[in-house]
């Protein structure tokens, strides 16, 4: 077990009697998808409003809602993949209604960090930021590509 491993497990308390009984850990497994769920739709509807609402200290806190949500995401899927061996990009249906919203609501939170920051942050760290957001798509459409590669499995032309 890796240190990442069991320090998640010890965050989770996951080896609490509580998770011996296979009802008890699915129902709790349930509750918390939906708790999480619940807690990254609140963060992206915050980060898009606060902008707009809260000024120079609601983008600032847009911002870490963001980046917590963003690490918190990248974690649990790490964990997942680490656990099951399974990527759940891999089957996952992009175009739905659901999609497109969180891509709004993302949207609309970096559009508001944009617009209301725009002066009071110096321009080389626009520069670098515009540069990190630009890797991190050409990242993420090159995983979304591997994924499906791998998922479709291997060619019969090799």
């Amino acid at each position: 077990m890796t240190r990442f491993h069991a320090t998640l497990r010890a965050i989770g308390d996951l080896d609490d009697d509580f998770y011996a009984e296979e009802f008890q850990r699915d129902a709790w497994n349930e509750a918390s998808a939906i708790g999480f769920q619940l807690w990254l739709w609140s963060a992206l509807i915050a980060a898009a409003i606060l902008p707009w609402i809260g000024g120079s200290a609601g983008c600032w806190t847009a911002l870490g809602l963001l980046v917590a949500a963003g690490s918190i995401s990248a974690t649990v899927v790490r964990y997942f993949r680490m656990r099951s061996r399974i990527d759940p990009h891999a089957s996952a249906r992009w175009r739905r209604p659901r999609t497109a919203l969180v891509l709004t609501l993302y949207a609309a939170a970096v559009f508001g960090l944009v617009v209301h920051l725009a002066d009071s942050v110096p321009g080389e760290l626009w520069f670098g930021a515009v540069i990190g957001m630009v890797a991190g798509a050409t990242a993420a459409v090159v995983a979304t590509m591997r994924a499906r590669r791998d998922a479709a499995g291997p060619d019969d032309d090799e």
